[in-house]
């Protein structure tokens, strides 16, 4: 997989975007079913695809929701393996419907082994700056080989930990 692509993975519960420059950083994306008016999906077991990031990026934009008018839909479309992902957007009122197709890849393995879990997302959410994150992770010990990142439903605090050759540190 190339570093601009990011994997997609189709199923039961809905769409799951991953992407990351290598297998120690992933930025994860849930598109749950329950998001979408209409979520079908064949009985077809999906094989994850990879998708150029930036293309996807840009189908998005062009077919993003610009007056606000509550005709328009948006609608998914992927057949399997080796066709296109397909984004549409149909304005009602205007009679004009704008469609996006990005060519999908097949992947190396990699990120294959990422499951999208109900009890996880459902309890578990952090919003916060970029900005913020990136300064945190120039902050951790460059020695330090794994980092935990903990979360707490019980006074709804996120934590990130690790140890390296200076020692321990956690930032909440």
């Amino acid at each position: 997989m190339r570093k601009q692509d990011a994997t997609c993975h189709v199923v039961e519960e809905g769409l799951m975007f991953s992407a990351g420059d290598n297998s120690r950083v992933v930025a994860v994306a849930y598109v749950k079913k329950n998001m979408f008016e209409n979520y079908r999906r064949s009985n077809t077991v999906f094989v994850p695809f990879a998708i150029d990031l930036a293309a996807l990026v840009n189908c998005l934009s062009i077919v993003s929701l610009a007056t606000g008018v509550l005709s328009d839909t948006c609608s998914l479309f992927y057949d399997g393996n080796g066709g296109p992902f397909e984004i549409m957007r149909e304005d009602i009122n205007a009679h004009v419907v704008t469609k996006c197709k990005v060519n999908t890849y097949d992947i190396d393995g990699n990120n294959a082994t990422i499951e999208m879990r109900d009890d996880f997302m459902e309890s578990f959410q952090v919003i916060m700056k970029a900005s913020a994150l990136v300064n945190v992770f120039y902050e951790i010990d460059s020695t330090c080989e794994r980092v935990t990142m903990s979360f707490s439903p019980v006074d709804n605090s996120f934590r990130l930990t690790g140890k390296g050759t200076k020692g321990s540190w956690e930032v909440r």
